[in-house]
């Protein structure tokens, strides 16, 4: 039998474990989020693992669109100082 995607056991209780994509991991200063689901029980678990799953797309999108932003004003920036250099 395989082990559900993201889910781990230590002990008895059950966890959540996801890798942060790399271009992300600067933004949160890790390579992987785990956390406890604080449940013994693997229906709650996958109930759990689905939340997480949830949240963290969430997050990863919500950063992925700040980088973007980010670049965009950079580049903004560094597109006036070159025109102000200009004249």
């Amino acid at each position: 039998m395989s082990k559900p995607d993201r889910l781990f056991k230590r002990g008895a209780t059950w966890y959540y474990r996801r890798l942060v994509p790399t271009e992300l991991v600067p933004v949160f200063s890790r390579p992987e989020i785990k956390f406890s689901l604080k449940t013994v029980k693997k229906s709650e678990a996958l109930l759990g693992r689905a939340n997480a799953d949830i949240d963290w797309d969430a997050k990863f999108e919500e950063a992925r669109e700040a980088l973007i932003s980010s670049s965009n004003i950079n580049e903004q920036i560094e597109y006036d100082e070159a025109v102000k250099h200009r004249s």
